[in-house]
């Protein structure tokens, strides 16, 4: 009786899993868990792809990744700056109210040292150090007779978020700060939107505050 009950059991549970379908056994992983890991690698392939943007010097100069065409920037609306560079990265016309001539580039093809020139008798100069990323971390300018030397510090995506500038004017010594808070990133990286304050260091009063915004296309 007992060996007739064992072979009835034997038979009945296999027959009930092909009814009703039993557990699989918690080392096998689901299908499901499988689309998971697929969805997690193909993420991980394009956040790879955009650690591999364009990165030149000429576009750390201006803030920018990728291959990028043109860049307008404009100031509370109005347009600032207009900046084109070829397929390699390389800046090919920077349309503003100065004319850069006497260009010096270091072996890095860094600009290290360039003068304005907006009439005969005005001359304008800076010099340029750089971070171990490549990116400007102080500009010293010759205006006029006037010095004035800016520090710059950046963000982990190397956006400016400071700069501190220490100007000498006919004897008197001045320091402002430049403090940024961005609104809005494209996918590149590279901001859209920001906003700018200026004050005098020291003084919490009579800080300005001014919207930046940049249209950039892409090749």
């Amino acid at each position: 009786m007992k060996t007739r009950l064992i072979q009835l059991f034997i038979i009945a549970v296999p027959a009930l899993c092909l009814m009703t379908g039993c557990a699989k056994p918690s080392n096998v992983k689901s299908d499901s868990t499988d689309s998971k890991k697929e969805v997690k690698k193909e993420e991980g392939k394009e956040k790879e792809q955009k650690r591999d943007l364009l990165m030149t010097p000429d576009l750390k100069m201006h803030e920018l990744a990728g291959n990028v065409k043109e860049v307008r920037v404009y100031s509370e609306n109005k347009l600032k700056e207009v900046l084109e560079f070829d397929r390699n990265g390389e800046l090919v016309l920077q349309e503003n109210d100065k004319e850069k001539i006497a260009v010096k580039r270091d072996n890095d093809n860094r600009i290290i040292h360039f003068t304005y020139n907006n009439s005969i008798d005005l001359n304008q100069t800076r010099s340029f150090s750089y971070n171990s990323k490549g990116y400007p971390e102080t500009i010293e300018a010759l205006e006029n007779n006037n010095l004035s030397k800016k520090e710059i510090e950046y963000d982990s995506g190397n956006r400016i978020v400071r700069q501190r500038t220490k100007s000498t004017n006919y004897g008197i010594e001045l320091i402002t700060i430049k403090e940024y808070e961005y609104i809005s990133i494209d996918e590149n990286g590279n901001w859209t939107e920001r906003k700018m304050t200026e004050r005098i260091e020291g003084e919490n009063e009579g800080v300005d505050a001014i919207t930046e915004t940049r249209e950039i296309i892409y090749y």
